[in-house]
C-alpha cells in the first residue's frame, strides 16, 4: 500500500524545471520557478534560516507571507 501524502493548506504547485547545478541562475536559485520572484530575487541569494527544527527556508518573502502582510497572488509593492 502506498503512503498517502497530505497536502498542507496553502501549498503551491511548483512549476517549471529544476536548473542544472552547473548552470544555476543568479540570485535565488528558485527564481525561475517562483511566481512571486521580484527584482531582489534575481540579484541576491537569500540566506537559509531555520523555520522549525529540521526545516529551513531561504526566501526574502517568507516573513511577509506568514505574517499576512503579503497575500498569496500579490507581489511586493502591489
Amino acid at each position: 500500500m502506498m503512503a498517502r501524502t497530505e497536502k498542507k493548506r496553502g501549498d503551491l504547485p511548483i512549476k517549471g524545471e529544476t536548473p542544472q547545478p552547473i548552470n544555476l541562475p543568479p540570485g535565488c536559485r528558485f527564481n525561475p520557478r517562483c511566481p512571486y520572484a521580484f527584482d531582489r530575487c534575481f540579484k541576491e541569494e537569500p540566506e537559509m534560516f531555520t523555520v522549525e527544527p529540521g526545516h529551513g527556508a531561504a526566501c526574502f518573502l517568507y516573513e511577509d507571507f506568514h505574517s499576512g502582510r503579503l497575500a498569496r497572488g500579490r507581489l511586493p509593492g502591489e
